[in-house]
């Protein structure tokens, strides 16, 4: 009976061995005290891990984590060319996740942190500066549900800031952050919500939270602008928002609680980088209400509320309010 027992012992082991395997992870290290830490658990999972120099331009002094557990999980980590005290890491569980994270060109003491928890779910990060030195900016992605797609880059700048989460199924982000001092999140719960914000030049403040399903809300900070803010805020399904600034020191805010309500809000100075400081407020409760309101010149307020159903309001502004 002993023969017998160890056979089936000896199956047991060999399959379970097989059942593990399968997972691919590959490390390349040039430079001075770079970090690198890789942990798979499950099977079919891929992992690459780069941190080189290119040409004369040393890799030194960073840190890099890439954790899957799983099945078919992907994750691509590279700091590269010149990248100098920065710290990334992916972290996937579930199946069929795909990360990617890039810092390099010099790039110097950046962070970036991607979490993703269920299936299917994608993220990447760039933090590539095409000239001269970008430092200091941080970006954080964190996905729960399945199918949720986030995209970050930050070019060319320093102490930028760029969040995102969303909770649910078939979300999607995409942050652009181009220049310096800039503030992005985004918080997603719900199903099929889109967020899109853009940030140019410097010292913008951009927030984003919708809880549904079928919302979009867009945010462009223009080029050749400073220090504007915008909020938006939805709570329901399908609403829509759009907020656009160009000048200076221009605020918007929309807040949108019911189904299918629309607003927009396009702010601009007298010229590029020009004081704006126009203010305009949104606020609609309710169904399939539309707002429009449009800012040209100095120092206009508007505020909209609409409370209700099918309400229709536009307000334009032009000229110069002296003060």
């Amino acid at each position: 009976m002993k023969a017998p027992i160890l056979l089936v012992s000896a199956c047991m082991l060999t399959t379970g061995a097989a059942f593990a395997q399968n997972n691919q992870s590959d490390v390349l290290q040039e430079g001075i005290s770079n970090r690198a830490t890789v942990q798979q658990v499950g099977r079919s999972n891929s992992a690459l891990l780069e941190q080189t120099k290119y040409g004369n331009a040393s890799t030194e002094y960073n840190v890099a984590t890439i954790s899957q557990t799983g099945n078919n999980n992907t994750a691509k980590l590279v700091q590269e060319a010149q990248a100098v005290s920065n710290t990334a890491s992916i972290a996937q569980n579930g199946n069929d996740n795909s990360a990617k994270q890039t810092q390099g060109n010099y790039a110097y003491s950046n962070s970036a942190i991607i979490e993703q928890n269920g299936n299917s779910n994608s993220a990447t990060q760039s933090q590539v500066s095409p000239t001269g030195n970008k430092t200091n900016n941080a970006a954080l992605a964190y996905q729960e549900g399945n199918y949720n797609v986030t995209v970050q880059r930050q070019f060319g700048g320093n102490y930028n800031t760029a969040e995102v989460s969303q909770y649910g199924d078939n979300n999607n982000v995409y942050q652009l952050q181009n220049g310096s001092s800039n503030y992005a999140t985004i918080e997603q719960i719900g199903n099929h919500n889109t967020a899109d914000q853009r940030q140019f030049n410097g010292e913008h403040s951009a927030i984003i939270a919708q809880t549904g399903n079928g919302n979009v809300h867009i945010q462009d900070q223009e080029t050749r602008t400073l220090r504007n803010t915008a909020t938006a805020v939805a709570v329901g399904d399908d609403n829509y928002g759009y907020q656009q600034q160009a000048s200076r020191s221009n605020s918007s805010e929309i807040y949108q609680t019911g189904n299918n309500n629309y607003a927009t809000s396009v702010q601009a100075g007298l010229a590029y980088f020009e004081l704006g400081n126009n203010y305009n407020q949104t606020i609609q409760t309710g169904d399939y209400n539309r707002a429009e309101t449009q800012q040209n010149g100095m120092n206009h307020v508007s505020n909209i509320v609409q409370h209700g159903n099918n309400n229709t309001a536009t307000v334009t502004q032009s000229g110069r309010l002296l003060q």
